[in-house]
């Protein structure tokens, strides 16, 4: 059976040690399931947290000791491996119970160092919306954004929650003959729904006044170069759901407007 994506060839996710969201595993699975991908499981371990814990001066406050403590390499080894193994769990148990190929793989590198390294043009890099809003300041989680932006790979951005399963595909395109359609459409023929068209234009206005309880899209695909002005992750935000960010690599001017 043909790929009805077939610039794409896997979802690569971030597992964050100890954090490793069912939700995201859940999506993440049945949207590779939804285009026929791999699943690719990232578990990346910062360097950096090994050389603070050998800092003579760095303490941690055991609670049940009602002391502090130093903070011991190994120990922290330890706890890196054990994170590593409950994501790697949860990650292959969902992906199999979806039917999807999958792959797991543990760097020793910062999460924006590692997509860098690993993410090529025929990869979609999932980005979640952390559930603590106070974390999307946080440097790691901006880092690892514009990192991710700044691959050849797609970007999926997700909301922390999603507002509805079905819907037309929304996709923006600079004029009504915008060649990211073509890959908006054929997502839209894998997901059984409509394909919309908005133009940068006109897109804004038609974005924002919408309340997020109103009938709307299932997914928004935009333009790597039109996400530069709209703020994906603003959108997916407030509208609660996926939006696609795709590389210049997947709109080739040699593409036309299909839409199916």
């Amino acid at each position: 059976m043909n790929n009805p994506a077939a610039s794409f060839t896997r979802i690569v996710l971030g597992l964050e040690q100890g954090t490793s969201d069912s939700d995201n595993l859940r999506f993440a699975a049945e949207f590779a399931k939804l285009l026929r991908l791999d699943l690719f499981g990232l578990f990346a371990e910062d360097p950096s947290l090994a050389h603070l814990a050998n800092l003579p001066t760095l303490r941690e406050f055991k609670l049940l000791e009602r002391r502090w403590r130093p903070v011991e390499g190994r120990n922290l080894s330890g706890e890196f491996e054990s994170s590593a193994r409950v994501a790697r769990k949860a990650f292959e148990e969902i992906a199999q119970a979806s039917g999807v190929p999958q792959s797991f793989e543990i760097v020793r590198a910062r999460a924006m160092d590692a997509i860098a390294t690993i993410t090529g043009e025929t990869d979609i890099v999932l980005v979640c919306e952390p559930r603590q809003p106070a974390n999307l300041a946080m440097p790691a989680f901006s880092e690892t954004v514009d990192a991710a932006m700044a691959t050849p790979a797609a970007v999926l951005v997700v909301p922390n929650s999603l507002i509805r399963q079905h819907g037309p595909v929304l996709a923006i395109g600079e004029t009504t003959d915008d060649p990211n359609l073509t890959s908006a459409a054929k997502i839209a023929a894998a997901a059984h729904e409509r394909l919309e068209v908005l133009t940068t234009k006109d897109s804004t206005m038609s974005i924002s006044w919408r309340r997020p309880d109103q009938p709307g899209e299932r997914m928004i695909i935009m333009t790597r170069r039109i996400s530069a002005s709209l703020n994906p992750l603003a959108i997916a935000s407030r509208r609660r759901v996926p939006v696609l960010v795709l590389a210049p690599s997947h709109v080739s001017p040699s593409e036309r407007r299909v839409i199916g």
